[in-house]
């Protein structure tokens, strides 16, 4: 997400130290927050914190997020929703899948880069920390938390060609042929996804408009014998106006971008759908090219 509204050059709202509202670049600290709170849902909620009877070493208590079932109180339908309330609960339930606290949370974690299949999301069954993975001499799935943290024994390390095989196997006994034309339904979704961002587009270009417009009036009002300050006004007007421009062009290069039609012909669907038989040739052929094997 973050990498696509900074493709599009989108701005998100922030209130400043002043408590007035500023157009700041996304950040992936800004976008959590916008998916963890409730507000974005509609839902007026009180009581997400707990404080605990410990401090911090400047005297401060230190606190805790409660679980969403232990928030006292919760008014859904309170403001305008961006998303429904049954949507914000399951980016929440990803969201804590993904933090990497198995032991704890029972969380799977994030997949990470790297040619063993179970990357960053295989955890060890005897002592439930996170397994790394080492690629020399083999690649194997290693589980030495204790010995780097405590100084103790290796847990253990695994061979992982065997693991992933079977892993690949159950991937494509679950993976038919007829499971593939949902590239359609996929394809709807990316379009959709697309006429959102084209639509925060348009919002953020009357924005800027609107700005543009405001530094030109402001202009226009200010006596010209303060050229000090007239200067300054006709500095944030040509500022704004190079700034709307800048979106407007963009925002016409991806429309005529995406005008181009890249929809599959009725054939080219076929050929799709009958590749399925072939996914385990192809996922061979790129183990080999690859030094997998």
């Amino acid at each position: 997400m973050i990498r696509s509204l900074r493709d599009r050059a989108l701005t998100v709202p922030r209130r400043n130290r002043f408590g007035d509202i500023v157009w700041r670049v996304p950040t992936a600290g800004m976008l959590a927050g916008i998916l963890k709170n409730p507000a974005y849902a509609g839902a007026f909620v009180y009581g997400r914190t707990q404080s605990c009877h410990a401090r911090y070493a400047s005297g401060k208590i230190i606190s805790r997020r409660r679980p969403m079932a232990e928030w006292k109180i919760v008014v859904k339908d309170r403001y305008p929703a961006y998303l429904d309330w049954e949507r914000y609960e399951r980016i929440q339930i990803m969201l804590s899948d993904n933090h990497a606290e198995y032991k704890r949370n029972q969380t799977r974690g994030a997949p990470r880069d790297g040619a063993a299949v179970l990357q960053g999301i295989v955890w060890c069954g005897r002592c439930g920390h996170k397994m790394g993975v080492e690629y020399k001499n083999g690649n194997r799935y290693v589980c030495n938390f204790l010995a780097r943290s405590q100084g103790g024994a290796l847990c253990q390390h695994l061979p992982a060609d065997p693991i992933d095989a079977c892993v690949v196997e159950a991937f494509f006994a679950a993976v038919n042929p007829a499971e593939l034309a949902e590239l359609m339904l996929a394809k709807d979704a990316r379009q959709q996804a697309d006429e959102a961002f084209d639509r925060a587009e348009e919002q953020q270009i009357k924005r800027l408009r609107y700005q543009a417009l405001l530094a030109e009036r402001q202009y226009d009002r200010v006596d010209p014998d303060n050229r000090l300050i007239a200067a300054e006004l006709e500095r944030r007007w040509e500022g704004a106006l190079r700034e709307l421009r800048q979106a407007e062009d963009a925002f016409e290069r991806r429309r005529a971008m995406q005008n181009q039609s890249d929809d599959l012909t009725p054939a080219e669907q076929n050929d799709f759908i009958a590749a399925g038989s072939q996914l385990p040739e192809f996922w061979q052929r790129s183990d080999i090219e690859w030094g997998r094997k």
